[in-house]
């Protein structure tokens, strides 16, 4: 894990230092809870067994704060993979790897997900983030 550290402070520099669903960080804490929650660090989409395999992928990691990350983003009939997959796309598209992402997860599943079912999420988080001022 000590390699990871730089890589993800990295990332999270990249991320603007702030959770990418929420907006939320230290510097910008969410005003109804105490300023711990607001901490950012990256989450890894493909979680569990697969954890370790994926401390350093950016087409894996989302940056979240402490509230997105111990939430709803463990919620996986809230937040499926393929939601999460389409959030790093739109935040940020430079790490989209759809198919590095489907490698990780198995080789030999390579259309788990699809780009059309990426896709279908799309206007409804773009929605919500512009809702939220994001």
């Amino acid at each position: 894990m000590k390699k990871a550290g730089p890589f993800r402070r990295d990332l999270i520099e990249r991320a603007g230092g702030k959770c990418e669903w929420c907006g939320h960080s230290f510097s910008n804490p969410n005003p109804s809870l105490p300023r711990e929650m607001s901490v950012v660090s990256a989450h890894e989409i493909l979680n569990g067994p697969l954890r370790s395999k994926t401390l350093m992928e950016p087409c894996s990691l989302l940056i979240l704060d402490f509230t997105c990350n111990a939430g709803d983003f463990n919620r996986k009939q809230l937040w499926p993979m393929v939601r999460q997959i389409a959030l790093l796309k739109i935040r940020r598209p430079q790490d989209f790897d759809l198919e590095r992402f489907l490698w990780l997860r198995n080789p030999a599943a390579d259309r788990f997900i699809t780009h059309e079912e990426v896709e279908e999420w799309i206007p409804s988080l773009l929605k919500s983030l512009s809702e939220r001022g994001l």
